[in-house]
Protein backbone atom coordinates (compact mmCIF):
# COMPACT_ATOMS: atom_id res chain seq x y z
CA UNK A 1 0.00 0.00 0.00
CA UNK A 2 1.14 3.24 -0.40
CA UNK A 3 2.38 5.32 2.09
CA UNK A 4 -0.58 8.33 1.66
CA UNK A 5 -2.94 5.26 1.63
CA UNK A 6 -1.86 3.90 4.68
CA UNK A 7 -1.24 7.13 6.18
CA UNK A 8 -5.01 7.86 5.53
CA UNK A 9 -6.05 4.42 7.01
CA UNK A 10 -4.25 4.92 10.54
CA UNK A 11 -6.06 8.13 10.43
CA UNK A 12 -9.23 6.13 9.26
CA UNK A 13 -8.54 3.60 12.13
CA UNK A 14 -7.63 5.80 14.58
CA UNK A 15 -11.04 8.38 14.51
CA UNK A 16 -13.49 4.66 14.57
CA UNK A 17 -11.37 3.41 17.32
CA UNK A 18 -12.09 7.07 19.00
CA UNK A 19 -15.94 6.32 18.65
CA UNK A 20 -15.63 2.46 19.47
CA UNK A 21 -13.12 1.97 22.33
CA UNK A 22 -13.87 3.10 26.17
CA UNK A 23 -11.71 4.57 28.87
CA UNK A 24 -8.10 4.23 29.05
CA UNK A 25 -7.96 2.61 25.32
CA UNK A 26 -9.89 5.94 24.46
CA UNK A 27 -7.54 8.44 26.34
CA UNK A 28 -5.01 6.83 24.04
CA UNK A 29 -6.63 6.75 20.94
CA UNK A 30 -7.44 11.00 21.64
CA UNK A 31 -3.97 11.66 22.81
CA UNK A 32 -2.41 10.39 19.55
CA UNK A 33 -4.53 12.34 17.17
CA UNK A 34 -4.00 15.27 19.18
CA UNK A 35 -0.26 14.64 19.03
CA UNK A 36 -0.70 14.86 15.42
CA UNK A 37 -2.48 17.97 15.47
CA UNK A 38 -5.56 15.66 13.88
CA UNK A 39 -9.38 15.87 14.58
CA UNK A 40 -8.88 18.31 17.86
CA UNK A 41 -12.33 19.60 17.76
CA UNK A 42 -13.74 15.80 17.46
CA UNK A 43 -11.31 14.65 20.20
CA UNK A 44 -12.47 18.25 22.10
CA UNK A 45 -16.36 17.29 21.71
CA UNK A 46 -16.10 13.29 22.09
CA UNK A 47 -14.36 14.13 25.51
CA UNK A 48 -17.06 16.88 27.01
CA UNK A 49 -19.42 13.71 26.47
CA UNK A 50 -16.87 12.03 28.59
CA UNK A 51 -16.82 14.25 31.33
CA UNK A 52 -20.48 14.78 31.58
CA UNK A 53 -21.27 10.95 31.59
CA UNK A 54 -17.93 9.96 33.43
CA UNK A 55 -15.92 12.93 34.99
CA UNK A 56 -17.45 11.75 38.78
CA UNK A 57 -15.35 8.28 37.85
CA UNK A 58 -11.93 8.20 39.87
CA UNK A 59 -8.96 7.60 37.96
CA UNK A 60 -10.41 7.56 34.30
CA UNK A 61 -11.66 11.37 34.85
CA UNK A 62 -8.10 12.11 35.31
CA UNK A 63 -7.73 10.65 31.53
CA UNK A 64 -10.42 12.63 30.44
CA UNK A 65 -9.34 16.09 31.82
CA UNK A 66 -5.46 15.08 30.53
CA UNK A 67 -7.07 14.90 27.33
CA UNK A 68 -8.83 18.03 27.70
CA UNK A 69 -6.34 19.58 28.63
CA UNK A 70 -4.29 19.07 25.32
CA UNK A 71 -7.71 19.71 23.54
CA UNK A 72 -7.94 23.20 23.37
CA UNK A 73 -5.31 26.36 22.40
CA UNK A 74 -7.06 28.43 24.85
CA UNK A 75 -4.83 29.21 28.12
CA UNK A 76 -7.97 29.89 30.31
CA UNK A 77 -9.54 26.49 29.63
CA UNK A 78 -6.51 24.48 29.77
CA UNK A 79 -5.94 25.94 33.32
CA UNK A 80 -9.14 24.97 34.53
CA UNK A 81 -8.60 21.29 33.62
CA UNK A 82 -4.99 20.85 34.86
CA UNK A 83 -6.66 22.98 38.15
CA UNK A 84 -8.78 19.72 38.18
CA UNK A 85 -5.94 17.30 38.42
CA UNK A 86 -3.77 19.68 40.14
CA UNK A 87 -7.06 19.85 43.06
CA UNK A 88 -7.08 15.56 43.03
CA UNK A 89 -3.53 15.15 43.46
CA UNK A 90 -3.94 17.70 46.48
CA UNK A 91 -6.25 15.10 47.96
CA UNK A 92 -3.93 12.86 50.20
CA UNK A 93 -6.25 10.55 50.61
CA UNK A 94 -7.90 10.64 47.70
CA UNK A 95 -8.20 7.32 45.08
CA UNK A 96 -6.54 9.61 41.95
CA UNK A 97 -3.19 10.91 43.22
CA UNK A 98 -1.26 8.09 41.21
CA UNK A 99 -2.91 9.17 37.70
CA UNK A 100 -3.06 13.09 38.42
CA UNK A 101 0.87 13.11 39.13
CA UNK A 102 1.71 10.97 36.08
CA UNK A 103 -0.74 13.35 34.21
CA UNK A 104 0.81 16.29 35.63
CA UNK A 105 4.43 15.16 34.73
CA UNK A 106 3.15 14.34 30.79
CA UNK A 107 1.62 17.91 30.77
CA UNK A 108 5.10 19.12 32.19
CA UNK A 109 2.71 21.07 35.36
CA UNK A 110 5.10 21.00 37.89
CA UNK A 111 3.29 20.67 41.56
CA UNK A 112 6.25 18.85 43.40
CA UNK A 113 8.80 21.50 44.36
CA UNK A 114 12.58 19.38 44.11
CA UNK A 115 13.48 16.21 44.81
CA UNK A 116 16.14 17.00 47.85
CA UNK A 117 13.60 14.32 50.13
CA UNK A 118 14.11 11.47 47.55
CA UNK A 119 17.15 9.30 47.87
CA UNK A 120 17.99 5.76 46.01
CA UNK A 121 16.89 4.27 49.27
CA UNK A 122 13.07 5.28 49.30
CA UNK A 123 11.94 5.43 46.26
CA UNK A 124 10.82 2.41 43.90
CA UNK A 125 7.21 2.90 44.00
CA UNK A 126 5.41 4.40 41.04
CA UNK A 127 3.86 7.51 42.83
CA UNK A 128 7.46 8.38 44.48
CA UNK A 129 8.73 7.73 40.52
CA UNK A 130 6.00 9.89 38.97
CA UNK A 131 7.09 12.70 41.42
CA UNK A 132 10.59 12.39 41.02
CA UNK A 133 9.43 12.84 36.72
CA UNK A 134 7.04 15.79 37.99
CA UNK A 135 10.10 17.78 39.92
CA UNK A 136 12.03 18.11 36.13
CA UNK A 137 9.29 21.09 35.11
CA UNK A 138 10.14 23.21 38.24
CA UNK A 139 11.97 26.64 36.44
CA UNK A 140 14.76 26.03 38.41
CA UNK A 141 15.41 21.90 38.20
CA UNK A 142 18.21 20.46 38.85
CA UNK A 143 17.68 18.01 35.72
CA UNK A 144 21.07 16.28 35.45
CA UNK A 145 20.44 15.30 39.66
CA UNK A 146 16.99 14.08 38.89
CA UNK A 147 18.97 12.03 35.71
CA UNK A 148 21.27 10.89 38.29
CA UNK A 149 18.88 9.42 40.53
CA UNK A 150 16.03 8.00 38.06
CA UNK A 151 19.34 5.76 36.47
CA UNK A 152 20.76 4.88 39.73
CA UNK A 153 17.20 3.82 40.91
CA UNK A 154 17.02 1.92 37.26
CA UNK A 155 20.29 0.31 38.04
CA UNK A 156 19.22 -1.27 41.53
CA UNK A 157 15.65 -2.20 40.47
CA UNK A 158 17.59 -4.20 37.78
CA UNK A 159 19.80 -6.07 39.68
CA UNK A 160 16.70 -6.21 42.43
CA UNK A 161 14.55 -7.30 39.02
CA UNK A 162 11.88 -5.03 40.41
CA UNK A 163 9.71 -5.25 37.27
CA UNK A 164 7.46 -3.51 37.89
CA UNK A 165 9.60 -0.53 39.17
CA UNK A 166 11.51 -0.60 35.92
CA UNK A 167 8.38 -0.41 33.71
CA UNK A 168 8.16 2.90 35.38
CA UNK A 169 11.66 4.06 35.43
CA UNK A 170 12.38 3.25 31.64
CA UNK A 171 9.37 5.18 30.51
CA UNK A 172 9.98 8.18 33.10
CA UNK A 173 13.41 8.47 31.68
CA UNK A 174 12.52 7.89 28.08
CA UNK A 175 10.05 11.41 28.61
CA UNK A 176 13.05 12.84 29.89
CA UNK A 177 15.24 13.39 26.99
CA UNK A 178 17.99 14.25 26.63
CA UNK A 179 20.20 12.38 29.03
CA UNK A 180 24.04 12.65 29.07
CA UNK A 181 26.64 10.49 27.23
CA UNK A 182 27.30 8.65 30.98
CA UNK A 183 23.61 7.98 31.77
CA UNK A 184 22.59 6.50 28.28
CA UNK A 185 26.30 4.53 28.80
CA UNK A 186 24.76 3.22 32.26
CA UNK A 187 20.85 2.91 30.99
CA UNK A 188 22.16 0.42 27.84
CA UNK A 189 24.47 -1.23 30.65
CA UNK A 190 21.16 -2.05 32.70
CA UNK A 191 19.34 -3.16 29.49
CA UNK A 192 22.26 -5.57 28.12
CA UNK A 193 22.72 -7.46 31.80
CA UNK A 194 19.00 -7.66 32.42
CA UNK A 195 17.34 -11.22 31.78
CA UNK A 196 13.92 -11.04 33.02
CA UNK A 197 10.95 -11.01 31.34
CA UNK A 198 10.97 -9.89 27.47
CA UNK A 199 8.22 -7.05 28.61
CA UNK A 200 10.35 -5.51 30.65
CA UNK A 201 13.53 -6.67 28.83
CA UNK A 202 12.58 -4.84 24.99
CA UNK A 203 10.85 -1.62 27.59
CA UNK A 204 14.94 -1.00 28.77
CA UNK A 205 16.06 -1.54 24.99
CA UNK A 206 13.19 0.64 23.48
CA UNK A 207 14.34 3.14 26.09
CA UNK A 208 17.90 2.80 25.06
CA UNK A 209 17.13 3.15 21.65
CA UNK A 210 15.05 6.39 22.38
CA UNK A 211 17.20 8.34 24.34
CA UNK A 212 20.45 7.27 22.00
CA UNK A 213 22.39 10.32 21.37
CA UNK A 214 23.84 12.08 17.54
CA UNK A 215 26.25 10.10 16.78
CA UNK A 216 25.86 6.86 18.59
CA UNK A 217 26.87 3.50 16.42
CA UNK A 218 23.42 2.92 13.83
CA UNK A 219 24.43 -0.59 13.73
CA UNK A 220 24.56 -0.99 17.61
CA UNK A 221 20.49 0.94 17.30
CA UNK A 222 19.96 -1.39 14.95
CA UNK A 223 21.00 -4.85 16.57
CA UNK A 224 18.33 -3.35 19.02
CA UNK A 225 15.66 -3.00 16.64
CA UNK A 226 16.21 -6.67 15.64
CA UNK A 227 16.26 -7.83 18.91
CA UNK A 228 12.90 -6.28 19.95
CA UNK A 229 11.66 -7.83 16.32
CA UNK A 230 12.57 -11.31 17.05
CA UNK A 231 11.00 -11.35 20.17
CA UNK A 232 8.33 -9.49 19.33
CA UNK A 233 5.53 -12.60 19.88
CA UNK A 234 6.03 -12.38 23.12
CA UNK A 235 3.76 -10.83 25.78
CA UNK A 236 4.65 -7.13 26.10
CA UNK A 237 7.44 -6.42 23.69
CA UNK A 238 5.58 -5.25 20.26
CA UNK A 239 4.42 -2.23 22.14
CA UNK A 240 8.01 -1.31 22.88
CA UNK A 241 8.88 -2.39 18.88
CA UNK A 242 6.40 0.44 18.14
CA UNK A 243 7.55 2.80 20.08
CA UNK A 244 11.06 2.63 18.86
CA UNK A 245 9.49 2.49 15.24
CA UNK A 246 7.10 5.58 15.76
CA UNK A 247 10.41 7.69 16.03
CA UNK A 248 12.55 5.89 12.52
CA UNK A 249 12.57 8.04 9.58
CA UNK A 250 14.05 5.17 7.73
CA UNK A 251 12.56 3.68 4.71
CA UNK A 252 13.52 0.18 5.96
CA UNK A 253 11.67 0.86 9.29
CA UNK A 254 8.51 2.64 7.55
CA UNK A 255 8.14 -0.69 5.52
CA UNK A 256 8.23 -2.55 8.89
CA UNK A 257 6.06 -0.67 10.62
CA UNK A 258 3.70 -0.96 7.36
CA UNK A 259 3.60 -4.52 8.04
CA UNK A 260 3.14 -4.93 11.59
CA UNK A 261 0.51 -1.91 11.34
CA UNK A 262 -1.93 -4.59 8.49
CA UNK A 263 -1.39 -7.31 11.15
CA UNK A 264 -2.42 -5.63 14.36
CA UNK A 265 -5.42 -3.42 13.15
CA UNK A 266 -7.34 -7.02 11.81
CA UNK A 267 -10.34 -6.86 14.47
CA UNK A 268 -11.18 -10.31 13.63
CA UNK A 269 -7.88 -12.34 14.20
CA UNK A 270 -7.65 -13.94 17.28
CA UNK A 271 -5.84 -11.91 20.41
CA UNK A 272 -6.64 -8.79 18.41
CA UNK A 273 -5.80 -5.42 20.53
CA UNK A 274 -7.54 -2.18 20.23
CA UNK A 275 -4.49 -0.41 22.37
CA UNK A 276 -1.80 -1.95 20.25
CA UNK A 277 -3.81 -1.29 16.63
CA UNK A 278 -4.22 2.42 18.16
CA UNK A 279 -0.19 2.47 18.61
CA UNK A 280 0.54 0.63 15.48
CA UNK A 281 -1.89 3.49 13.58
CA UNK A 282 0.16 6.56 15.70
CA UNK A 283 3.25 5.05 14.81
CA UNK A 284 2.37 5.24 10.53
CA UNK A 285 0.74 8.53 11.73
CA UNK A 286 3.56 10.23 13.17
CA UNK A 287 6.52 8.80 10.38
CA UNK A 288 4.69 10.21 7.67
CA UNK A 289 4.05 13.32 9.74
CA UNK A 290 4.70 16.43 6.85
CA UNK A 291 4.85 18.75 10.39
Amino acid sequence: MPQSNITQQALTDLRELLYTQEEWIKVHVAEFLLWEGQCVDEVRREFLEENRRYGHIAKYRIGIWRVLAQATSAGKERSEWVNRIVKAYEETEGPDRLHAVETLAKLKHAVVADISGFNISNGSDAFTLYRIWNAAYQPNANVEAIHELLVSLLEIQAREYDERALSVSSFVIRNLRPVSPGHWDRIRECALAFSGSYGIRSALLATVSMTALPGVDAQYLFSVKRELLAMKNKSGVLVNLLYVLAESATEADRLLLSSLYARVRKSEAAGYDADIHAAAAYAVLKTNSTK
